[in-house]
This record gives C-alpha cells, sequence and structure tokens, in this order.
C-alpha cells in the first residue's frame, strides 16, 4: 500500500467516524413521520437532565430603593446638570428619566437605584429631554465634589 493511499484511507475511516458521531439518526424516518418528539440529542452517552424537577429558590426581596430629597437641575448651554449633595455607595452606571411619572432615577453599577424626588423643572424639561449624557455631581466622604458624566436614558 502506498503512503497517498494510506493516508487517504485514514482521512476516510475519520469522517466517516465523525460523520456518524454527528448524524446517528436515520432522517428518512423523521420525514415520514414529523410529529414524532425526540427525546435524545445524538449521543446516548448523554444524560438529559430535567431542570423542572428541581424546586426553584425563592426569589429574594429587592431592598428598596434610596431617595434622595435634595438636588438641583442645572441647565448649562445645551448640556444638563444635576447636583446631589449625597455620598453615593457605589459608582453610578447611568441616570434615568421617566417623563410621565417626573421621577429621575440613578442607577449604581451594582444595579441599585437611587431615587431623586425633585421633579425636572417646568422649564427645562425640552432642554433634559432631548440628552443622551448628562454631568452628574455628587460627593465624597470628604465633601469634595465629583462629576460624573453618565448617560441619560428618557423614557
Amino acid at each position: 500500500m502506498s503512503l497517498i493511499h494510506t493516508i487517504t484511507h485514514t482521512i476516510q475511516s475519520i469522517g466517516e467516524s465523525i460523520f456518524g458521531l454527528f448524524f446517528q439518526r436515520n432522517y428518512e424516518d423523521d420525514v415520514n413521520d414529523p410529529v414524532e418528539e425526540y427525546d435524545d440529542y445524538g449521543d446516548p452517552g448523554y444524560e438529559t437532565i430535567d431542570f423542572m424537577e428541581e424546586e426553584a429558590a425563592p426569589p429574594t426581596a429587592t431592598p428598596a430603593a434610596r431617595i434622595i430629597d435634595k438636588a438641583l437641575f442645572i441647565k448649562q448651554e445645551d448640556r444638563g446638570v444635576i447636583v446631589v449633595e449625597e455620598i453615593l455607595d457605589d459608582i453610578p452606571n447611568w441616570v434615568q428619566w421617566d417623563i410621565g411619572r417626573n421621577k429621575v432615577s440613578i442607577v449604581m453599577l451594582d444595579g441599585t437605584m437611587i431615587e431623586i424626588t425633585p421633579p425636572v423643572p417646568e422649564q427645562d424639561i425640552e432642554i433634559y429631554r432631548d440628552l443622551n449624557r448628562i454631568l452628574l455631581v455628587t460627593q465624597t466622604e470628604e465633601r469634595r465634589n465629583i462629576m460624573h458624566y453618565v448617560n441619560f436614558h428618557v423614557q
């Protein structure tokens, strides 16, 4: 046997074994009986797990949103600024504004929300409605200001 014939035969046998692993079912039978349900997905060595047998863990309560009572909405040219004299526990991820309720919320990186109770002033609604990013000013423990330039989502 020549070397080329041996290599060709080896490649062919590897291809047949790979093809056999992936296509074990006779698909002509499946066409004749399309309603048949499949309860195995290929190799019979795989074990199927029914996740419905286990009970789901009870949902955990979401912590109540922190509320900030004092906030200042400032318009600076075509920018919106929100000044909050509070120390935040985490880094703000974005700020969102629900126009229907006129409520502004700060969403932190860990997913917690801080609700700002003062509404956006009536005269500034048009400016804030068109913003994509906003400057959020908060404070540190040393009472120094930190400016966060974050995304602003209007809902």
